[in-house]
């Protein structure tokens, strides 16, 4: 029921030197360089310099840094 109103899509918005990552299951790994993320679908790589998670809750996570790539699969 009402199943139509959940949402476990990825969604990846990047703004400046911030990505805003949604609907991610748990952080794999986190270094300055890289950091790691576990989808329901695969794995999420974002590569920069000096990364940093600005913000971490259940589901969002707000990762600020120069961004380089963002790898999924």
């Amino acid at each position: 029921m009402f199943e139509y109103l959940r949402n476990d899509s990825l969604e990846v918005n990047i703004i400046n030197d911030n990505v805003y990552i949604t609907n991610y299951l748990e952080v794999l790994s986190f270094s300055r360089e890289e950091i790691k993320l576990k989808h329901k679908d695969g794995i999420i790589k974002v590569i920069g310099e000096d990364l940093v998670i600005k913000k971490l809750l259940k589901d969002e996570i707000l990762i600020h840094g120069k961004i380089k790539s963002i790898e999924y699969g």
